[in-house]
């Protein structure tokens, strides 16, 4: 019975996970750009949400283990419970404790960084010109990650030996100096320095960019345009795109000729023509993605759902706008 119920314990864990894989797949596939999608970047950024999650989700099951070996009637220990099996069950959580705690932290501190740096040092047109290799492209990447890591390492040394060295009142600096740290700091001050300063500038980008979003959110809920509309508006910007390269088309045929090639008036117009297609073309894209073209059923899907909802997101941002009015005069007057 309580090897059914360890068992049991464990199974609904795994199911859990897998329920994880599914639930990272669907938030990093929704909250992608469709035009900057990678695949390496989105197998890592699934493998690491599914790694971080389930640590979270471990600690439940180190209550329901050991919560398992007690009995709630009589508050004490069952009759399996014996000293060995606790132990074993113990041991077994913590050989999974440093399984996943090991494998975040050489996700975020190796893989994420080196994935962030290899995506960010793909360059199109050099990949098209040949001049990119992947070879350049790998070195330029763990350039950059060894330089994270250095900084890392950095940060740690600071939090290892400031708070040791300011509570000394020698000046010596020998061989027991820094035996006392090592047999009195085990590294916990370090990392609580590394992880209370990336927390404090966390939190810093978090406090300036969640003031900015709940102020524009409303006018987001206002101003964002119904996908209903985007065939009409894919249409009226592939008529205006075809006419502005047709413009063109008769500019460079009407100069073809001539020696001197374009005078200054057509000059000026065909560079407006060029700014204004680069712009259309901008617009197209836009509106593909805002129609859901060469998207999923699922995307298609989730896009109709919105359309259908669209009156109750405009209601939604003008209560959000008055709300926020509100708040504001009331701060002021006060």
């Amino acid at each position: 019975m309580a090897l059914i119920q360890e068992t049991l314990i464990w199974v609904v864990y795994a199911v859990v996970v897998v329920l994880l894989v599914a639930v990272a797949s669907v938030f990093v596939y929704l909250y992608q750009s469709p035009r900057d999608r990678s695949v390496v970047v989105s197998i890592v950024c699934i493998f690491t949400l599914t790694s971080l999650l389930a640590t979270v989700l471990l600690l439940p099951v180190d209550v329901a283990l050991v919560s398992s070996t007690t009995s709630s009637k009589l508050g004490r220990r069952k009759e399996w419970a014996t000293d060995a099996r606790v132990g074993n069950i113990v041991y077994t959580l913590k050989i999974v404790y440093y399984a996943l705690y090991s494998l975040d932290a050489v996700l975020c501190l190796l893989v994420i960084p080196f994935t962030y740096f290899w995506y960010e040092e793909y360059d199109e047109v050099a990949e098209e010109e040949g001049t990119q290799t992947i070879g350049s492209r790998l070195g330029g990447a763990l350039k950059y990650t060894l330089a994270f890591i250095a900084l890392v390492v950095i940060l740690f040394l600071v939090g290892f030996f400031v708070p040791v060295a300011k509570d000394m009142k020698s000046g010596h600096y020998g061989l027991e100096y820094f035996k006392r740290i090592l047999e009195e700091n085990h590294g916990e001050r370090a990392l609580t320095f590394a992880l209370g300063l990336l927390i404090t500038l966390g939190t810093l980008i978090y406090i300036l960019y969640t003031a900015a979003g709940f102020a524009l959110l409303p006018v987001a809920f206002i101003k964002s345009a119904p996908a209903i509309s985007a065939p009409t508006l894919t249409a009226n910007t592939a008529s205006a795109l075809e006419q502005n390269r047709e413009r063109q088309r008769q500019l460079e045929g009407r100069n073809a000729g001539s020696p001197e090639g374009l005078n200054s008036k057509d000059r000026r117009e065909l560079d407006a023509l060029v700014r204004e297609e680069r712009t259309l073309v901008r617009r197209e894209r836009l509106a593909a993605e805002a129609s859901g073209e060469h998207s999923n059923w699922l995307v298609k899907t989730w896009m109709k759902i919105e359309a259908v909802f669209r009156p109750l997101k405009l209601l939604g941002g003008f209560i959000l706008m008055i709300a926020a009015i509100v708040v504001w005069v009331s701060m002021l007057l006060t």
